[in-house]
């Protein structure tokens, strides 16, 4: 199964664009038969976020080797991750040390939400997406 999508293949169907089986009478200075109904699976030798893996399983031993707990809160936009979190941070911030690395495409609103609920917080702005990637943090 593909760790992509989960489309059941474990590699990539390629289908020439633009040849539907016509007659192609054009010169070739060599001799190769004119085939163009057919399709070529190809595989895929390295994951595409390898590298952001390896350093996300980095930055995991890490904090385990400090003992710290470590939780990523992904959501879409205004589904209440900041809201969650003061809640969180007010409830149980007496008794546990908490700390955020917020992201965000470039204001600093969430993590002065953050910081005024009591928790100190990392501004991270990524200029495009909201998530983080591993060497982010």
């Amino acid at each position: 199964m593909c760790a992509t999508c989960g489309c059941g293949t474990d590699g990539a169907v390629i289908t020439p664009a633009g040849h539907d089986g016509h007659p192609h009478p054009h010169d070739h200075p060599h001799d190769h038969p004119h085939d163009h109904l057919r399709t070529e699976t190809i595989t895929l030798e390295q994951k595409v976020l390898a590298k952001n893996d390896r350093v996300a399983e980095e930055n995991r031993g890490r904090l385990a080797t400090r003992g710290i707990l470590a939780l990523n809160m992904t959501s879409s936009p205004g589904a209440g991750k900041t809201t969650l979190l003061e809640r969180t941070i007010r409830d149980l911030g007496g008794q546990w040390p908490i700390a955020v690395i917020e992201g965000d495409q470039e204001t600093l609103l969430d993590a002065n939400r953050i910081r005024a609920a009591g928790a100190r917080a990392v501004q991270i702005n990524t200029g495009a997406g909201c998530h983080l990637d591993a060497d982010m943090v």
